[in-house]
């Protein structure tokens, strides 16, 4: 997130909540791959698809709504 020109100490306070879901998603992610029922799994099957690719194996997904493309400010990419 550094690399896109994210600044998360300037107004921590602020961008909290959105760390936290990050932690939970985390976490939710953990749970289910031990069994373990979190609710962001229920909201993870309702808003967010899953398409087959090209390639057999692969898979890809996104929001069901549409997301502004995310901005890389590394002039090394």
């Amino acid at each position: 997130m550094a690399r896109a020109g994210c600044d998360l100490e300037e107004d921590a306070e602020l961008y909290f909540p959105s760390m936290i879901l990050i932690f939970e998603a985390i976490r939710s992610l953990h749970l289910m791959t031990m069994g373990v029922d979190h609710e962001l799994q229920d909201y993870a099957q309702e808003n967010v698809y899953v398409a087959d690719g090209s390639d057999e194996t692969a898979l890809t997904g996104g929001f069901m709504k549409k997301v502004d493309e995310t901005i890389d400010i590394d002039p090394d990419l």
